[in-house]
């Protein structure tokens, strides 16, 4: 595991192909609030398996089999499940990406966005 620190957004193209998956652990597990990781979805949208928390809003990844939703308490019996099964998880976010390009792209995610405003006023 390498560790990059802070690195600027326009890196990301260059490095996420060096990587094997990405990881976004949330602490907050409990919430009833929906949690909405464009981290999560990058990683993806970059053809990276991801190991995740069991917050809402990440069940697609478990969904989807693309990475593995762990709850802490969990975390390193289900991080060797996710190193076992990586050749899995990224041959779907592979056929994943193909079939959700267009619902997951940042112009979809502008569209309802506008959307939502237009509707609220």
């Amino acid at each position: 595991m390498k560790f990059y620190g802070t690195i600027s957004y326009n890196e990301l193209l260059t490095l996420y192909p060096k990587f094997d998956a990405g990881i976004a652990l949330y602490l907050s597990q409990e919430s009833d609030k929906q949690l909405s990781s464009l981290k999560t979805i990058e990683y993806i949208a970059s053809g990276l398996p991801v190991f995740t928390s069991t917050a809402l809003g990440q069940e697609f990844v478990e969904h989807n089999t693309l990475g593995v939703c762990s709850k802490l308490e969990n975390v390193l019996l289900d991080f060797s499940k996710f190193m076992n099964n990586m050749n899995v998880y990224k041959s779907n976010v592979e056929h994943f990406r193909t079939i959700e390009k267009e619902n997951m792209s940042w112009a979809r995610v502008a569209l309802k966005t506008k959307e939502f405003i237009n509707k609220s006023i």
